[in-house]
């Protein structure tokens, strides 16, 4: 008989299952249980209890960034990160429009882009994807256009296209055969529907698929004069959505602590359901009170004194803090374990079985879901310094068995 580990919402869906659904329990690694069981509606649910010590730790080996040096190793702000053939690591510094080549050494060998609207030049660029065949492309939405570099050339060319929307680092992926996936919306919609849109090789739209309402449960709005605008809630478990290369949505529940994240395909089915059984943690009065406090801070410098509902504020922390494909043909889950310890669990980006727990042991890493990769038994990241002062890590993940 399978054993199902997980939260009592997917229980009670399996129990509901028809008669005759196969269930079978999975491998997983020493300490963590994997169970697999297929819903009536054929949806596959895959359940982990994860092991009680991590399986990695990543350890710092190389560090790029510095602080008032004024060279091309002090970044305002990472806003892509894509790792080269080399061992090296390419950095779009969002404040300087420019895109930082290092080698593997972390010595800097180039610099492409730059502010402006001309050839090669940047505006509001905010991703950084590397290519199939190893070229820089680099999506531009105020220049209206993708540009693409080589790592160590420089300039090749651009591609216009129509990007209305923006945010800090660019919601999209390529796929191994060049196509792009970009996340949009239909602002014409009520309520806002969001589309992925996919691209051929020189960013013309080959078709534009429904990925569902925007979800805008979480924020506070407020509106200042003719100006509007919103925040999030602290501690309230918001939703991660993650395009993979091959098309498909991995996503996250928003509203729920819950560990759930369902990958499907827009237009499609879902492929499965993965549930994962960690410890909810509180939050503390004064984690609660230091939140509303810096908020208020915040808001008061901007001239917003508004009286906002601080109850709906949650009692619990988001067990899902963030989801990455680092490259491995893994999806990352970043996570808190019940020690409060930052870690990744690792999932199969097939199947969903879970690989093992990461621990992170260098503080600061920033939640990107671009701004992650691993090759082999090396990780690269950007993590923020006590100054909020951004650096490039490469560590090696430490194999404790």
């Amino acid at each position: 008989m399978t054993k199902f580990v997980g939260s009592p919402t997917a229980l009670i869906a399996c129990c509901m299952a028809a008669l005759g659904a196969g269930c079978s329990e999975g491998d997983a690694p020493a300490g963590g249980i994997t169970t697999r069981d297929t819903l009536s509606s054929g949806v596959e649910v895959v359940s982990f209890s994860p092991a009680t010590e991590p399986r990695w730790t990543m350890i710092e080996e190389l560090r790029v960034g510095s602080v008032g040096s004024g060279g091309p190793d002090q970044f305002g702000s990472i806003s892509g990160l894509a790792v080269t053939a080399d061992g090296g690591f390419a950095a779009l510094d969002f404040q300087a429009q420019g895109v930082r080549v290092f080698d593997a050494q972390g010595a800097h060998v180039a610099t492409h882009g730059g502010r402006g609207g001309g050839p090669g030049e940047l505006e509001n660029a905010n991703g950084l994807l590397m290519s199939p065949d190893g070229l820089l492309w680099v999506p531009d939405s105020h220049n209206l256009r993708m540009s693409v570099f080589s790592v160590h050339g420089g300039f090749v060319e651009s591609h216009p296209y129509q990007r209305l929307d923006w945010s800090f680092q660019w919601p999209g992926a390529m796929g191994a055969d060049g196509r792009i996936f970009e996340q949009q919306y239909d602002r014409n919609a009520e309520p806002v529907e969001r589309l992925l849109v996919v691209y051929d090789e020189t960013m013309i739209a080959l078709d534009t698929l429904p990925m569902g309402p925007y979800e805008r449960e979480g924020f506070y709005s407020f509106t200042v004069g003719r100006a509007s605008g919103s925040f999030g809630v602290p501690f309230f478990p918001m939703e991660m959505l993650l395009i993979d290369p091959a098309g498909s949505i991995w996503q996250s529940d928003a509203g729920s602590s819950e560990y759930r994240i369902r990958k499907w395909t827009p237009g499609g089915d879902t492929t499965f359901v993965v549930v994962g059984n960690r410890t909810v943690l509180p939050v503390a009065d004064a984690e609660r009170d230091s939140a509303i406090a810096h908020l208020q801070e915040q808001l008061g410098r901007v001239g917003i004194d508004a009286d906002f509902d601080w109850s709906r504020i949650p009692d619990a922390k988001p067990v899902v803090d963030g989801l990455f494909l680092p490259g491995d043909g893994n999806l990352w889950v970043k996570t808190t374990d019940a020690r409060g310890q930052t870690v990744f669990d690792m999932l199969s980006a097939t199947d969903g079985s879970y690989q093992g727990t990461v621990l992170a042991g260098v503080p600061g890493l920033v939640v990107g879901p671009r701004l992650l990769h691993v090759r082999g038994d090396r990780i690269w990241f950007v993590t923020l310094d006590a100054a909020a002062v951004p650096h490039v890590v490469r560590a090696r993940l430490h194999d404790a068995r």
